[in-house]
C-alpha cells in the first residue's frame, strides 16, 4: 500500500490534519503523523556572499568542503526574515568552526544585530584585553538591553574544527562546544528576537564593516521552536537533514572557489514521509 492514496482526498489537508477525516475509519486507521519536513511551497533563503568569502575544498568537517572566511571583510548574508526571531521561545545555533589563528576582538561567527541601536542578537569571539581572546560568547539585547549573555571560559583550538551550540531550553541558555557545555544563563524573560535587518555569517553586525571571522565555517544551522540539545552530547557526525524547525542551513559544500552559498533548509526535492496505523500496521506514504 505503500504510496496509495485516497483517491477523492488532499492527502496533505486530510490526511495528516489535526482532525481526523471520516474516510480514515473505512482504511482502518487509528493515528497518523509525518515527519516534519518544511511545508510545501516554503522558499530557501537568498544567501550572498561578500569578500572573498568562497568555498574550500581543502578544509571540510562534512561533505568535503566549508566555508573560508579570511578575516577581512568576508561574510554572508540574508535578508531578514520573521525565522530570525526567537522570541521567548527555545531555538539552537550551531556550527562547525576551525579557527585561522587569534580571532580579533568580537569576530563574530553569525550576527542578527546592529550597531546603531544595539539591537539583536550575536555569536562573537572575546576581546583580548580581558583574556577572552578566540573564545565564544552570546551578546543580545533580549534583557531590554545590550550585554553579554554568556562567556566561554574556553578558547577554541587553533586549526582544530570545534562544534560550537547556542541553545535556548525553556529559560536556560546554554553555550557547548563539542557537546560540552561551557557557560549557562537564566534568561527568563528573554525575548531574542532579530534587528531586522537579516543575518550575518562571518561578523558580528549587520551594519559595521568590521569583527570578521578568520578561519573556516561548516555546517552553519539555525532552529527556532526547539532546543535540539538539552544537556551535553556527543557532536554530530553528519551532515544535517532539514526539518519543520530548520530556518538556515549552509552546508557549505561546492566547487573550490565557489561563492555560491545554498539554503539547505528547504528540500529541493519535497520528500515529506507520512504514515498511518492501519489496523495495527504502520504504513508509509511518500506523495508526489
Amino acid at each position: 500500500m505503500q504510496g496509495v492514496l485516497h483517491p477523492a482526498r488532499n492527502f496533505f489537508q486530510d490526511y495528516v490534519g489535526s482532525v481526523r477525516p471520516a474516510w480514515a475509519t473505512d482504511w482502518g486507521i487509528t493515528s497518523t503523523g509525518s515527519t516534519s519536513y518544511p511545508s510545501i511551497g516554503a522558499a530557501a533563503k537568498t544567501v550572498t556572499a561578500h569578500g572573498n568569502a568562497q568555498i574550500d575544498t581543502a578544509q571540510s568537517e562534512f561533505g568535503g568542503a566549508s566555508g573560508l572566511f579570511d578575516g577581512t571583510g568576508d561574510y554572508l548574508s540574508t535578508p531578514d526574515s520573521a525565522d530570525f526571531n526567537f522570541g521567548t521561545g527555545s531555538w539552537t545555533v550551531d556550527v562547525w568552526i576551525q579557527r585561522n589563528g587569534n580571532q580579533v576582538d568580537f569576530a563574530g561567527t553569525t550576527g542578527a544585530a546592529v550597531y546603531s541601536s544595539a539591537t539583536g542578537w550575536a555569536i562573537t569571539f572575546g576581546p583580548a584585553g580581558s583574556g577572552y581572546q578566540n573564545k565564544p560568547r552570546l551578546m543580545s539585547n533580549a534583557s531590554g538591553a545590550w550585554a553579554l549573555d554568556i562567556q566561554s571560559s574556553t578558547a577554541l583550538s587553533d586549526l582544530t574544527w570545534t562544534h560550537l551550540a547556542i541553545v535556548r531550553n525553556g529559560n536556560t541558555a546554554t553555550m557547548y562546544l563539542d557537546g560540552v557545555s561551557v557557560g549557562n544563563k537564566d534568561v527568563t524573560g528573554y525575548t531574542y528576537n532579530s534587528a531586522g535587518t537579516g543575518i550575518v555569517v562571518g561578523r558580528q553586525y549587520t551594519d559595521a564593516d568590521n569583527c570578521y571571522v578568520n578561519g573556516w565555517l561548516d555546517e552553519f544551522r539555525i532552529s527556532k521552536g526547539v532546543a535540539r540539545w538539552t544537556s551535553n552530547f556527543t557532536p554530530p557526525t553528519a551532515e544535517y537533514d532539514t526539518d519543520a524547525y530548520t530556518k538556515l542551513l549552509l552546508h557549505m559544500n561546492g566547487i573550490d572557489g565557489s561563492t555560491t552559498f545554498t539554503d539547505s533548509s528547504v528540500p529541493s526535492v519535497v520528500t515529506r514521509k507520512l504514515y498511518a496505523n492501519v489496523n495495527g500496521t504502520v504504513i508509509y506514504f511518500t506523495p508526489t
